[in-house]
């Protein structure tokens, strides 16, 4: 009786292939760096305090 290995999905998506590329791998940097002017506006709501929540000991 042969064995039998399953077909893999994972070789067609091998990075060694060439279907990943650097322009690709850093598609989420670029993106970043385009929107960096609005993540910049992004602050806690007025009379919050990110590191001391309200209650806490004083």
């Amino acid at each position: 009786m042969r064995s039998f290995t399953p077909p893999s999905g994972l070789p067609a998506i091998s990075p060694s292939r060439g279907e990943i590329g650097c322009g690709t791998a850093f598609a989420n940097l670029q993106y970043l760096k385009v929107n960096e002017r609005l993540e910049l506006l992004i602050s806690p709501l007025e009379g919050e305090m990110a590191g001391r929540p309200e209650g806490g000991a004083t």
